[in-house]
């Protein structure tokens, strides 16, 4: 695979009629999104996910980056707005919710007896019940299991709630927007292909030495691009050796390969997990 490559900053197709170097266009359409051609599309709905308090997560210091950046001027010099869909996802209940659950997977119910006559759904036994329902339950329940479960349950609500919309962007509640500029060339970058990911945090593993870095996606889930194809495939996840094996990012590693910026575009402040207890 190919790395993809972009323009600098400085050489961004960004429509501006003042000359101002901060301001950024959230439309697909007008993004020189790189070397490959593509169908141009609107910007996609972008989601902060994580179970913080507001006062606590990076939330505002997101929407005023992505307001100050996105100040464009009319023909006639007034200036107008033009914004993503920007909104915040709290995700504590859903992660409590599965812990209280016992873990179950999702979409696991076994006691579906709608096709049963009464006699024979009211003769099974309850030790055949959790025997059966044994087969969705971890071995043991982590951390990692509940963020699973979290992003299954959101990709899904995501899905349902806009059912056109061929992708999405994702970004954690500690991430921090470094370089708006890039971050949305490289968004319209994986949109306009629809790619099935792409990370747009660089991890430290990446870096190859000498000052390098890998433009394969290894690991983390700070903030990425993901088309629907990909979300319907972990929402529909299953399988006991996957959900119980694989982290959330480890099972979207082995679903590629994919491509992960080399840029520094959004920095993690790993504040520590919320609700892990």
């Amino acid at each position: 695979m190919f790395c993809p490559t972009f323009s600098s900053d400085e050489e961004l197709d960004i429509h501006s009629t003042n000359g101002n170097s901060s301001d950024v266009s959230w439309d697909c359409n007008d993004i020189n999104s790189g070397n490959h051609a593509a169908n141009k599309k609107d910007f996609p709905r972008l989601f902060m996910i994580g179970a913080r308090d507001e006062d606590e997560d990076t939330f505002h210091a997101w929407k005023q980056m992505l307001q100050f950046n996105g100040a464009l001027s009319k023909n006639d010099g007034s200036q107008y707005q033009h914004l993503p869909h920007f909104e915040r996802i709290n995700t504590l209940k859903i992660s409590n919710q599965y812990a209280l659950s016992g873990g179950a997977l999702r979409h696991s119910t076994v006691n579906d007896n709608h096709n049963l006559n009464s006699s024979t759904a009211t003769s099974l036994s309850d030790t055949s019940k959790k025997t059966t329902e044994k087969q969705f339950l971890c071995r043991k329940m982590k951390w990692e299991h509940r963020l699973f479960a979290v992003y299954q349950s959101v990709f899904s609500n995501l899905l349902a709630t806009y059912p056109d919309d061929p992708g999405f962007v994702i970004v954690e509640d500690d991430a921090v927007l470094k370089n708006p500029h890039a971050f949305v060339q490289e968004v319209c970058y994986a949109h306009n292909l629809q790619l099935g990911f792409y990370s747009l945090y660089r991890s430290p593993l990446q870096w190859k030495g000498r000052g390098s870095s890998s433009c394969m996606y290894l690991h983390g889930t700070v903030a990425f691009y993901i088309h629907r194809s990909m979300m319907e495939n972990i929402v529909n996840e299953r399988r006991r050796g996957w959900f119980c094996r694989f982290p959330i990012d480890m099972y979207i590693s082995k679903m590629g390969p994919w491509y992960a910026t080399k840029r520094e575009i959004v920095d993690h402040l790993d504040m520590g997990r919320v609700g892990s207890t």
